[in-house]
Parts: structure tokens; sequence; C-alpha cells
């Protein structure tokens, strides 16, 4: 895969194809004229039963070629016509490597999809590899090689596609997305800022924040001495490796040595050189003498925190990156053997994160950092930086769907989210367009059985707008979906088609469908089997609210559509090394389902249910996803 010269724009066939087309009968309706294009978005503020969406259904994050819940998932998952396709992950780091951060020297295709001149720092230039997200063919085992999945799609006689989602911050306890640049000094230093605040479980203690870093064992022959002039020497500390440069924060030092601790809004800068002797690195500290601190309880580096996205260390790369990447697949000529070209239309939409992943959940807003960040954070300055977001994906003319997330934010002072987040990112989102004219979709990743809700008028959501409130559902998506669904009153052309706004879901974890579960499994949250819990249940609330894409976990795939989800021994799913290796044919997701859970899955929704046997399409999960897929009235 290679970016190239031809493009071939979004038909219609392929919108038609992508599910973007509601039934063209229209009620009653309000009319909102969208700031920002100048175009007119109709909603209706009632629910109308003359409509129809089409819903798409698409596995998320689905498993890395060369192993075995991959061959699994390509046999009899892919193969579903209920399965439209895959969104994968981009990584910013991945694509502006840690060996490559941005310098002054010009480079040769600015404006492309390989260099792009800083729009804050503008002598800096930015280059860019796309290697492993584009990948080497049909059998790169890359983690993030998007090239497998192009290969399956092109031998696949029904119509799926790929979306990306472009990721420049990572889910903890460590952040492996944002390059390591953003945090270093001379990139604060060079787009003007004093800082780039970041948070992480010691500056921003008592917020629950889960990013504890890397640094998970601490030396334990590590001394931590003050010089007695605001200096902190370290010794004894092999590994792992804290290098010059480098950010922290320090905490658990007792006693004396308290005051050698770091654990501010602002971090202490690594040094290697002019430290005492035999130190194997110092930091500025409280000055105090004491010797034989140490070792210190929990050891964190900017580099592996949570950045305040919207300040000018984290903005400027992030948004360079951003129209590098709407050019890369906008131009994306992918050439496969005995398949010939393929390229856009095999793109259905691309999701840019605002903050963590995909999404745009502000976090740890009631603590430090957050309650001191540069300009000040609060409802008005975050979602300045959401429209930021969408200006620039609109600016660099995305050629494909776009689709924002919206998130339930909290403001300085109260630790509770509120509707009014989620409310004013939809209208965002929705006030701009592609450069084909289709309108930005939105959606929620964080679909939810407490979303359920038997609402004032029905299946709906109670209380919509929800102002100042507790959304009832996660991130106000069905007081959003209701506003937004039902597309453009010119029924008689492509208007109808374009002005559409898709409207995306994406459980919260993995789903629970018995209740049963193990309080080790990785994948749900908590210790109460998650929070998503039966997606038949979900899923028949989400397409009665006008979901027109569900983004489906793979592990929740395989057991809706694998018949070899679960190699059954003596009652129970083998754990053993020898069943279930890669050859031996079955799936396994080592501590994300524990053996007793994926038993219970299998055989009592999957294709292990005995009252299905013989007839997988219907069996409970296969039933209800299939259910799902497709004309919702």
């Amino acid at each position: 895969m290679r970016t190239g010269t031809t493009v071939r724009s979004t038909t219609l066939s392929h919108i038609l194809a992508a599910g973007l087309v509601l039934c063209p009968a229209i009620a009653a309706q309000t009319i909102i004229r969208a700031t920002g294009t100048g175009k007119t978005i109709v909603f209706k503020a009632q629910v109308d039963s003359t409509f129809s969406t089409y819903t798409n259904i698409y596995v998320v994050f689905p498993p890395q070629l060369g192993t075995n819940n991959n061959m699994n998932f390509v046999n009899s998952v892919m193969t579903n016509n209920a399965i439209d396709g895959v969104t994968l992950q981009v990584p910013w780091s991945q694509v502006e490597l840690n060996a490559s951060p941005p310098t002054t020297t010009p480079c040769a295709q600015p404006g492309t999809d390989l260099c792009q001149q800083d729009g804050t720092a503008t002598s800096y230039y930015h280059t860019y590899n796309w290697n492993a997200i584009d990948g080497t063919g049909c059998a790169d085992t890359g983690t993030y090689s998007s090239s497998p999945w192009f290969c399956l799609l092109f031998m696949e006689t029904a119509y799926k596609t790929v979306n990306f989602v472009l990721a420049g911050i990572g889910d903890p306890p460590t952040n492996p997305f944002t390059p390591t640049y953003v945090t270093s000094s001379w990139w604060i230093s060079a787009v003007g800022a004093s800082h780039q605040d970041v948070v992480n479980s010691i500056n921003a203690s008592g917020c629950n924040i889960v990013y504890s870093g890397s640094i998970t064992s601490i030396p334990g022959t590590a001394v931590f001495t003050g010089n007695g002039a605001n200096l902190v020497n370290v010794t004894g500390w092999s590994s792992p490796p804290v290098v010059a440069g480098d950010t922290i924060w320090v905490s658990g030092l007792t006693a004396g040595a308290v005051a050698l601790n770091v654990t501010g809004q602002y971090g202490a800068v690594v040094s290697t050189s002019g430290c005492g002797m035999g130190a194997s690195f110092c930091y500025p500290g409280g000055g105090s003498s004491v010797t034989g601190g140490g070792p210190p309880s929990s050891v964190v580096k900017a580099v592996d925190s949570w950045p305040v996205p919207y300040e000018a260390p984290y903005a400027a790369g992030w948004l360079a990156f951003l129209k590098a990447a709407i050019y890369h697949f906008n131009h994306m000529n992918i050439t496969t053997p005995g398949y010939g070209q393929q390229n856009l239309g095999h793109i259905r939409y691309i999701r840019p994160g605002v903050a963590k992943g995909g999404e745009a959940q502000p976090i740890c807003t009631t603590a430090l950092p957050m309650t001191n960040a540069s300009p000040n954070y609060n409802q008005t300055q975050w979602i300045s930086w959401y429209t930021k977001v969408v200006q620039t994906v609109q600016q660099a003319n995305p050629l494909m769907q776009i689709m924002l997330s919206i998130n339930s934010g909290s403001t300085p002072t109260s630790a509770i989210p509120i509707a009014d987040f989620a409310t004013a990112e939809a209208g965002v989102a929705v006030s701009y367009s592609n450069s084909t004219g289709l309108y930005n979709g939105f959606g929620s990743q964080g679909l939810r059985s407490s979303d359920i809700t038997s609402g004032s008028s029905g299946f709906q959501p109670a209380n919509c707008p929800d102002t100042g409130n507790t959304p009832d559902t996660a991130n106000n998506w069905g007081c959003m979906f209701t506003n937004y669904w039902s597309g453009s009153v010119n029924t008689g052309s492509m208007t109808a088609v374009r002005t559409t706004v898709p409207l995306e879901l994406q459980q919260i974890d993995c789903s629970n469908p018995t209740g049963s579960y193990d309080p080790s499994d990785g994948c749900f949250i908590g210790n109460t089997g998650g929070d998503t819990g039966n997606l038949a249940n979900d899923y028949a609330f989400a397409t009665a609210n006008h979901a027109s894409i569900l983004e489906l976990y793979a592990q929740d795939a395989l057991l809706a559509y694998d018949p070899n989800f679960c190699k059954v021994v003596t009652g129970t799913c083998t754990s053993s090394t020898s069943t279930c290796s890669n050859t031996s044919g079955y799936d396994w997701f080592g501590t994300d389902l524990s053996a007793c859970t994926q038993y219970n899955f299998f055989v009592n929704a999957g294709q292990g249910t005995m009252s299905c046997s013989g007839q997988p399409t219907q069996c409970p999960y296969a039933k209800a996803i299939t259910a799902a897929h497709g004309q919702q009235p």
C-alpha cells in the first residue's frame, strides 16, 4: 500500500452500499441552520415511524493476523453478511516516529502525508512514515497493518469496508500513542509555551487516574539523596531506564525524605550530567540533604501520562498529524496481486480523536493540573478545542465520511458528568461536512446496559435535552440521536443521501450475555461483570433509537459467529498451552476472559448453545446481532 495521485471519489453506489440512506418520508420537523458551513440540517424533535434507518455493523480492533483468533475471525466472522467490515486504529506515534521528531530542515513534499509544516512553530516541519499502518501486503502480521484487511475485503463478494480511528493518546497505564517529543522541553519552547501539562496517578492523585506509567518495578537498590542545594541524586538505579530530558514525578518517599518527592502540577526534568558522584541521574528537588531516602513507591514519566490536548505542544503536533492523515487516506492506492487496484472506495469513515483514542473525554477535571491548565480548563475551552479538531479535518478536504465522538464532560468544580458537553459537541460535528458534501456523523463509545430506559414516550431516552444534568444515556447519545437522525427534506436528489447524519455506537466494554464472570476477567470494567451487559438488549435499544453504525468488539463477534470459540473439556474451556496455541484451532483471550467465563458464554449464548445446534444463525448472540443489522423500522 502506498500513497499515489489517483483518487476515486465516493460514488453513489458506494454510499448506498455503506447504508447511509434513510427512507424518504418526513413528518413534522424543525429546521436548524448549521453554523460554519451555511448548509441546512433538518432534524425531527419527535420520532416518526415512517422513517427507517439502515444499520451497519463493524468489528472494532479485530484480531491481528498470525493469531489463532484471526484465523477463526476471517473464516467465521468476516464471511457473515451481518458484518460490514472492520475498524482499525492509527496511533500517532506509529506514523510520526520517535526517532524522527520535527526539525527546522524544510522537507521535499510539504503539505502531504509525508511532511507538514507546523502551524504554530512555523520554522519546524513534521515528517511521517506510514509503513506500519499501510503494511507490506496480505501476509503482514504487524499490529497496526491495514493491508491484510484490504486484501481480505478484495476477496469478499459482499461489499465491505475498512474504517480508521486516528488516536493521539493511548489507554492507561501508559500512553504509547503520543510521540515523545511532545513533552520535551525543546518542543515546548519551540511552540512558545512554558510547559505541557499532563495528568497521571501522582500529580492528579485523588481522581482515580490510572496513568501510572511504565516504571512498574523500581530497583530496591535505588537511593534518593538531597544535596542540600535543590538537587536530588539517585544512585543504584540500573533499570528501568530514566533518561536525560524526561520529566518525572516521584511519590512514596517517607519520613525525612518527603521533601524529595515531586507531586505537584509540574514535574522535575531529569539530568544525567552535573549530578553527584556515582549518581545514575538527578533532578531538581526539595533541597533537603537527607540521605538514604528510597526507593519511592512510584515514579511516573510525562511521556507515560495523559497530555492536556488543547495546550500548544500537543495541539500543534496533533493538528499537523490530522492534516497528514487525511491527505494519506485521500490519496490511498492499494495494488493487490490478483485483485487489481483499489483505493478510497473501501474506506467507509475516519474518526479523529479529540482526547484519548478516538474519543473526546476530558479527564480528572476537578484536580491539578486541569484546574490550573493553560488556558484554563472549562466547557468553553474544551468545545473550542473540539471545534479546532473538526475544522482542521474539514480544511484537509476529506473525501471519506468523517465521524466524531461526543462525550459528557465535567466542570472544574464537579466531577459529575453533564450532558451539555456532548450536546455542544454534536452541534459542532454536524456543522461541518467533507469535501463531497457528506455531513459529519457522531456517536458514543460508551453504549451500556444502563442506557436502556422506557422513557416518557416509549423505548426512548426519558429526559431530553438533559441540560445541566447527568444524561440518561452515556454521553447523551440518545437525545442527540433523536435530534439529528432524520436527514434532509430534499428527498428527490443526492442531497437526501448526503445530508444524512450517520450515528454510531460502540459498547463501553466487553459484553456479558449471561451475567456470569470471573474477577480475573480483564475486558470488563471493574469486578462486576462489566457495564455493557447483554448486547441483545443493548442493540435492540440502539436500533430503536436510530443507530446507523454499531462497532462490535472482536470477542463478541467471535462469540456470536465462531463455532471454535471454545474447546470444551470436562465442562469448561481448556486454558492449557497445548490446546490453546495457534495450532489448536480455538479462540483464546488470555487474561481478558477466563476459561470459566468463556465456557459459560459459549454454551449459553454462542454456537455451543444446545438449543441452536445445527442452526448457527439461530444461536442467541448470532441471532441478536444479525437482527440489528440492516434496515430498521
